[in-house]
């Protein structure tokens, strides 16, 4: 190979390996903006109402205390109570009770933006007990 076809070819492969460089970087850059976004706001008082896997429609209440993306609290729901704890991805909930019948609840909170972080008004998804699965949608109480 002559010398100019060699700076040819090393020019060559610079632009494509400056090209898969940038690419890999806007890539990275990109997850990390989505990982910044802040969890949803759920702290405070909650009033369940649920459609059990049964069909019955029953009511519950909740206290969350949240420290970024992990909640504890406690539940009140018919016949038992406890404490409850989980986990926020952004707008996306998580949590179990810690009672004689698990309750597992997830969901999606739905609220205003302020500063960027969801300010939870309404949670609705599905939670599984030992009976199967159900529907929730919790409100915050004022």
């Amino acid at each position: 190979m002559r010398v100019p076809q060699l700076k040819d070819a090393m020019k060559n492969l610079s632009a494509k390996l400056f090209l898969l460089c940038f690419t890999f970087l806007l890539l990275a850059a990109g997850d990390i903006a989505v990982a910044q976004e802040p969890p949803a706001n759920v702290a405070g008082n909650w009033t369940i109402h649920s459609k059990g896997p049964d069909g019955r429609d029953r009511t519950q209440v909740m206290q969350i205390i949240q420290q970024g993306g992990v909640i504890t609290g406690h539940y009140q729901g018919p016949g038992q109570q406890g404490e409850l704890q989980g986990t926020i991805n952004q707008q996306h909930i998580l949590f179990h009770t810690k009672t004689h019948t698990v309750l597992t609840f997830r969901g999606r909170i739905d609220g205003p933006r302020v500063e960027g972080t969801v300010q939870g008004r309404t949670i609705s998804g599905t939670y599984r007990d030992e009976h199967g699965l159900g529907q929730w949608h919790a409100v915050r109480s004022e």
